[in-house]
């Protein structure tokens, strides 16, 4: 209880009641005069209610009693369901329980616990109680993992413990028998993965969601799924997962692999035994068909490498779009018998698994069939008597001047094929430049159009970083250095006590570890330590390099220290000792050194971000919206008419409409629920106003212009402050009455199984637009939004669940499309734009027919891609460069030439690999991490092949521009070309500024950092607590406490080794248990 003059001390608080309930205080939580902690007595009733909490304080001038305004509820939980209803032995199995308010009472003190049944505890006591540990809760969710049980079919209840108080389920969770493996087959993988990996055993269908994992030091962590065959509980099938990185295949080609197949808490199967072991074999490849014309009853025989890798199954031969029966493989050549076909030419592909696909379209995979084959007479088959009889002299030279002929063939063959290969190229370049100074004029006006649609937000006025919708700075970090955690990240909270230990005790503790964290000497052997364990995974290397970054925020001097160190350490080790070329260096997070650099570039650029580059990426992201939205986006699969990315292009051709209608203000305050705040001065004007004009388009759906009238009226606000499409209805004004329009209803056009969703077109909009055009007195179409009720989205009249793709986070949309699945109807398919071909392979239409598109989009949004790029790779005018960039580049220069690196090149890698590969694109291709935006898949798409354009600008090598090139690398050749010029400049520009001493870093770091930490700790919202990090890392010590102090005694550093038992000992806590 949160208050003011809440007495000098404990005694001056006389009672707290809630209603007739007692409440007493405790003493440890008290805060003088302006907080209470107490205990609610035990309440021996089962009716809920709702109270006002009094507080009767003791003053010098008699009683005082405070009511608060708030009223305390009292609540049953209850369970409903939970599912699955059984699961292994073992447990670990996620058990999900609905019910209601269950997120009541402390939730830190909330347990799920499973206990054996009445009727069965009667008969035996081999089933003790065991508890699901909680991951999540809410007020109708609970998301847990089942502990291990005593034996096999224990039949248990579940029960929710709130506050010492049970609440049983009706249902009953079984114990099973664990799954066991005996055999794996096949058992050899391909670095492509994809391919059928098939464990026999037992009592594999007790297991909801088991997978397959590369856990191999030698290569990333990947993981795939896994299912139980045709409902048969003693096969288990397994997609092999893809093996990366390229550069550490070679090596591992024909040994055995480290794996592990999740199933629950059970155990798997051991990969370092004969029977489970999976042995890497090389891709297979195919280069061409052998036999291209065919007649009836002919087989296709096509040419690869390494085809025995994989068994017959798993290759699928393709003539056209009908399937080739496979009918026998060796190493190097496939057999197929092609079904039925007419005269024709056929393009043949091949599938291997489900990873790797060969589909070139050259006369090499090209089969032409001419019909019947004819039978020849048997004079012209039979040999000339002349022939047979001459001389062996005369043979030798027949066949050597066959020899000659051919290898002069073949000679001049592949001449013509080089410069048939250049000549492509040369005019495919030129092909693209020609269609761009073609619409030179066009987009010249879509830019200016876009400029105006834009409006302010382009003006320097508006592009202060407090009107922009900027992440704060824990928001913002956390998805850096957590992605996967969230806000539910431990350091986001204060520490919480471990088990057995006291407040005092933890308080000791965290101060004598803090200090020991701060000293260089510790944390070094500390890190290295943990990253020379065998299974010291990925994730955890990058947890451990997040946990120093949030320890040291306020000491980001000692963070740089700690970072210069491993990273030197990295380097001498990646050039003395490690196989891998330089260049290789920083590529990728394999190390704490490189996910501590990660965070370093996070923290120290921030402030650069807020007031120079921010700018230019929101203002980018507000272009490429724009511009997408200015064509047909399809809800279902993100695909737009226009998009820089050929996979996110709407391929088919549409005729749409642009629409001017208008939208009813007027209530756009209290779908807020209060004034808006914060706005830009734009956007209040437009507030005040009661009708605006908004350009729409009939192919929208109606969420689709639910999110552009959302977008048009509160522009810039962040989108967590603003009525999501899913809090709002959209209404077509009629007069004084609003009709409500919605995704789907019972006017929905139907085509057999597929339902269309439904567009203002749909609802005849543009008649309506068009009416209003020709006769003035008539209406035009004006929209309102309104706010939803509670009803569910079900029944006939409902919306499709967040837009599903077109306006929804791209890390929301699978449980956004799972949302959906289960409200539709199982037999309902919805389409938007274009309905799927059903029954017909996916044909892939070529790039040059869809590439004006791309080029076209391109061109419009080329001014905001330069703006950005300048904004990166250039040193501000007017405004320092951030000293951060700086000492790293610096660093890199001094760690080259020490150990004797000449190759500018390697430098120049080194310097990619740190700043643009590992801060800015990670930014360009995630800028929801910066703001408060929705990024679509859509949008996402597009960004990715900007980043792309940028880090080939960042590379020393020429990119080889081929027909094959992939057009999310053509479209920005000729800027490439540029913009490495430009990178070349800037990091030249790095290198002649002055050197910072440690003081001058030191002095800056205080000067730019810690006001912005100082300034967040003030505002309402998360925080990082470092004592939590500092807890988290002791976790880890404490684990491997032997090997760090082994390692301490090796670095003699015997102090540090003493002081560090010496605090195990005092808080021999084990991990478990903290």
């Amino acid at each position: 209880i949160n208050g003011t003059n809440l007495g000098v001390q404990l005694s001056d608080i006389v009672s707290v009641t809630i209603g007739s309930h007692v409440c007493t205080p405790i003493e440890e939580e008290y805060r003088t005069g302006e907080r209470i902690v107490c205990n609610i007595d035990t309440i021996n009733s089962n009716t809920e209610d709702s109270n006002s909490i009094s507080i009767t304080v003791s003053t010098s001038s008699g009683n005082k009693i405070a009511t608060s305004s708030e009223q305390f509820m009292f609540l049953l939980p209850s369970i409903e369901s939970f599912f699955p209803t059984f699961g292994p032995r073992s447990g670990s199995t996620q058990v999900m329980i609905t019910g209601n308010n269950l997120d009541i009472g402390n939730t830190e003190q909330t347990r799920v616990i499973m206990r054996e049944s009445i009727n069965r505890r009667k008969k035996r006591q081999n089933c003790p109680d065991t508890e699901c540990n909680i991951m999540s809760i809410n007020t109708t969710y609970i998301t847990c993992y089942s502990g291990s049980a005593g034996s096999d079919d224990c039949l248990m209840i579940v029960a929710v413990e709130v506050n010492n108080n049970a609440f049983n389920s009706s249902s009953i969770f079984t114990y099973k028998p664990d799954p066991t493996f005996t055999d794996l087959d096949p058992e050899i993988t391909i670095p492509a993965g994809g391919i059928k990996l098939t464990f026999t055993g037992s009592n594999f269908d007790v297991v909801q969601s088991p997978m397959i994992t590369i856990n191999d030091s030698r290569f990333n962590i990947a993981t795939e799924s896994c299912l139980v065959e045709n409902n048969d509980s003693n096969l288990l099938v397994c997609t092999a997962p893809r093996i990366t990185p390229l550069s550490a295949i070679n090596d591992a080609i024909d040994t055995a692999i480290q794996y592990k197949v999740v199933v629950d808490g059970a155990t798997g199967p051991d990969s370092s035994i004969d029977t489970f072991e999976l042995v890497l074999q090389r891709d297979p490849t195919f280069s061409m068909v052998i036999d291209r014309e065919l007649q009836e009853n002919d087989i296709i025989r096509i040419q690869g490498t390494n085809i025995d890798s994989v068994e017959k199954s798993e290759i699928i031969v393709y003539i056209g779009d009908e399937n080739c029966q496979v009918d026998s493989t060796s190493d190097t050549v496939v057999t197929c018998q092609p079904p039925s076909k007419d005269e024709g030419t056929f393009l043949v592909s091949v599938r291997v698994g489900n990873n790797l696909f060969f589909n070139e379209t050259t006369d090499e995979w090209m089969v032409t069939f001419t019909g019947n084959r004819t039978t020849e007479s048997s004079s012209a088959v039979s040999p000339p008597v002349a022939i047979i009889a001459g001389s062996v002299g005369g043979g030798v030279i027949i066949i050597a001047v066959v020899f000659f002929v051919v290898i002069a063939i073949v000679v001049v063959s592949a001449r013509r094929q080089a410069k048939l290969k250049d000549k492509r190229y040369v005019t495919l370049m030129s092909q693209m430049e020609s269609m761009e100074l073609e619409m030179a004029d066009q987009c010249k006006q879509a830019f200016a159009e876009l400029q105006t649609d834009l409006g302010e937000l382009v003006t320097e006025d508006a592009l202060d970083s407090n009107q922009l919708p900027f992440h704060n700075f824990p928001t913002y970090a956390t998805k850096v250095f957590f992605p996967s955690a969230g806000i539910h990240h431990p350091v986001l909270s204060e520490p919480r006590i471990p088990q057995g230990m006291s407040n005092e005790d933890m308080t000791t503790l965290l101060d004598e570890f803090r200090s020991m964290i701060f000293d260089k000497s510790f944390l070094i052997s500390f890190v290295k330590t943990l990253e020379a364990q065998p299974r010291f995974s990925l994730q955890e290397k990058s947890t451990i390099a997040s946990l120093i970054m949030v320890a040291c925020l306020k000491d980001v001097s000692y963070a740089t220290e700690i970072l210069q160190a491993l990273l030197g350490d990295l380097i001498r080790y990646s050039i003395t000792q490690s196989r891998n070329h330089p260049k290789l260096l920083l590529r990728r997070t394999e190390s704490v050194a490189e996910k501590l650099l990660t965070n370093w570039f996070c923290v120290t650029l921030y402030p650069y971000m807020l007031d120079h580059a921010g700018a230019s990426l929101f203002v980018l992201f507000k272009a490429v919206k724009a511009q997408l939205e200015k064509g047909p986006i399809d809800v279902i699969n993100g695909e737009a008419r226009n998009s820089l990315s050929e996979e996110k292009l709407l391929r088919q051709s549409l005729d749409f409409k642009l629409l001017e209608c208008e939208v009813d203000m007027q209530n756009s305050n209290e779908l807020l629920g209060q004034r808006p705040v914060g706005l830009e001065p734009s956007n209040a004007s437009v507030l005040n106003r009661d009708i605006q004009t908004i350009k729409l388009l009939d192919t929208d759906s109606i969420s689709q212009t639910k999110e552009k009238i959302l977008d048009f009226i509160y522009r810039n606000r962040p989108v967590s402050e603003r009525p999501s499409i899913s809090d709002v209805e959209l209404q077509l004004c009629r007069g004084n009455v609003g009709i409500a329009l919605r995704d789907q209803d019972s006017t929905s056009v139907k085509d057999g199984e597929w339902t269309m969703i439904n567009t203002l077109g749909h609802y005849n909009i543009p008649e309506m637009a068009d009416s209003a055009i020709e006769d003035p007195k008539k209406p035009t179409p004006r929209f309102k939004l309104v706010q939803r009720g509670t009803r569910p989205l079900s029944g006939p009249n409902f919306d499709v669940p967040g837009t599903i793709i077109a306006s929804a986070s791209v890390t929301s949309q699978t449980s956004l499309l799972a949302a959906a699945a289960q409200t539709f109807p199982t037999n309902n398919k919805l389409f938007h734009l274009v309905k799927p071909d059903i029954g017909e392979g996916e044909q892939k239409i070529a790039t040059e027919v869809f590439l004006t598109r791309l080029l076209a989009t391109k061109r419009i949004l080329q001014p905001y891609v330069d703006d950005l790029f300048q904004a990166i790779f250039t040193v501000p005018r007017g405004k320092p460069l951030p000293k951060a960039i700086k000492v790293l580049f610096d660093f890199l220069d001094m760690q080259a030439a020490n150990l004797g690196i000449n190759d500018p090149e390697v430098l120049h890698t080194w310097k990619t690999n740190s700043l643009p590969l590992r801060f800015w694109v990670n930014l360009i291709k995630n800028p929801d991490f910066v703001f408060d935006i929705n990024k679509s898949a859509t949008v996402d798409a597009c960004f990715t092949v900007i980043a792309q354009a940028y880090i080939d600008a960042c590379s020393t090598s020429d990119v080889k521009y081929t027909k094959d090139t992939p057009s999310a690398r053509l479209l920005y050749a000729n800027e490439v070309k540029l913009y490495k010029n430009e990178v070349l400049q800037f990091y030249s520009q790095v290198q002649s500024l002055p050197h910072n001493s440690y003081e001058e870093l030191q002095a800056y770091f205080q000067e730019t950092l810690d006001p912005f930490f100082q300034e967040f700790e003030k505002h309402d919202g998360i925080h990082f607590y470092p004592d939590s990090a500092v807890l988290e890392l002791y976790r880890y010590a404490v684990q491997y406490g032997d090997e760090i102090s082994e390692t301490l005694s090796e670095d003699r550093l015997t102090m540090l080794a003493a002081q560090f038992n010496s605090l195990r000992q005092k808080y021999d806590v084990n991990s478990s248990s903290m």
